[in-house]
């Protein structure tokens, strides 16, 4: 097992629907010795800076840097040996290169838990000194490191069901192409007389409406729910 014991680091995950993850790293680097400062992978989690980092992060950089800055700013002068980004979506080269400007030495780890075509961090891999992704195939066609989605020990305590009520669930995000993959799900099991359920999270109204028109047809409002 890696010991950090005085090292220090920045971490930088999801606060969204999968916030509970990144409590989880943060709370196993620091039982093992680290001290950890702990943000938000994007300025704000609403759907607006969503649709703003996925459209212009590329050609303006500077929309996510300012955020960067003040991170920077909180830790000006001390001496940050990490900075783990679990996911990243927002960060672009122009993003690394300001941290490692600050940070003489640092070292800085991707973690990807979303395929390479849905976050575009294809131009972000050269910038950092380690990237790992929970996907085989992209991990082998990009030269990545294979580490499968971690296990938290919460699930241990979940105890078997009885009597359940469905035979099948999808509990997840929904967007694009995964709608299709949910519709033929449903159609097969239905046709097998298996009960599926489905909670099918839509990270605001304007991106169902966003998926709704560019992807037509999408899933129905009524089959969808704002709420993670």
């Amino acid at each position: 097992m890696i010991e950090f014991k005085g090292k220090t680091i920045i971490v930088f995950s999801p606060y969204g629907a999968t916030k509970h993850y990144g409590k989880a790293i943060i709370s196993e680097l620091r039982q093992r010795g680290a001290k950890v400062y702990d943000y938000d992978e994007r300025p704000s989690q609403n759907a607006w800076m969503k649709i703003v980092i996925r459209l212009f992060k590329k050609n303006i950089p500077q929309i996510f840097d300012k955020y960067i800055s003040k991170v920077i700013y909180n830790h000006k002068g001390e001496k940050i040996d990490y900075i783990l980004i679990c996911r990243g979506e927002a960060f672009t080269p122009y993003t690394i290169k300001h941290l490692r400007e600050a940070f003489d030495g640092v070292r800085v780890v991707l973690y990807l838990w979303d395929v390479m075509h849905e976050c575009a961090m294809d131009d972000v891999i050269s910038s950092c000194d380690r990237v790992l992704s929970f996907d085989p195939e992209d991990a082998k066609k990009h030269n990545l490191v294979f580490r499968p989605t971690f296990f938290v020990n919460d699930y241990l305590k979940v105890k078997d069901a009885v009597d359940c009520e469905h035979d099948l669930c999808f509990v997840g995000t929904l967007y694009h192409p995964r709608h299709l993959l949910i519709k033929r799900l449903a159609k097969l099991f239905e046709a097998q007389g298996l009960i599926f359920f489905t909670y099918l999270y839509v990270p605001g109204f304007l991106m169902y409406i966003k998926e709704l028109l560019v992807h037509f047809p999408f899933m129905p409002l009524k089959k969808v729910s704002f709420t993670p």
